[in-house]
């Protein structure tokens, strides 16, 4: 036996036949989307609540996060090359001390 709580609120409501990423149904109001999916074994289904006003505040964090990585890119890799530097010439001066002991000219 199924049970499930009706929730009686004014919503549109779509029947898309999967064709949505294999959304069932979409269900919309003015602060969420529901979407009704089935799961890949088509043997349950899920109800998956998305806020808009957070879809948008994660949109816009989004683009911004991609703006930041492109202007510290530059730095980014300047850093990287000078650690790479400094790691050789470490490398570089621990073989000498190992072998300068040794070293007879």
């Amino acid at each position: 036996m199924i049970k499930a709580r009706v929730l009686t609120i004014p919503i549109l409501c779509a029947v898309l036949g999967g064709s949505l990423l294999g959304a069932e149904a979409r269900w919309e109001d003015n602060e969420y989307w529901y979407n009704l999916v089935e799961s890949g074994d088509r043997s349950s289904f899920a109800l998956i609540l998305y806020s808009k006003r957070l879809q948008t505040l994660a949109e816009a964090a989004i683009v911004e996060a991609v703006r930041l990585d492109a202007q510290e890119a530059p730095q980014r890799e300047a850093g990287l090359q000078q650690k790479k530097e400094e790691e050789s010439r470490l490398l570089l001066e621990r073989a000498r001390s190992v072998n300068k002991p040794n070293f007879r000219p």
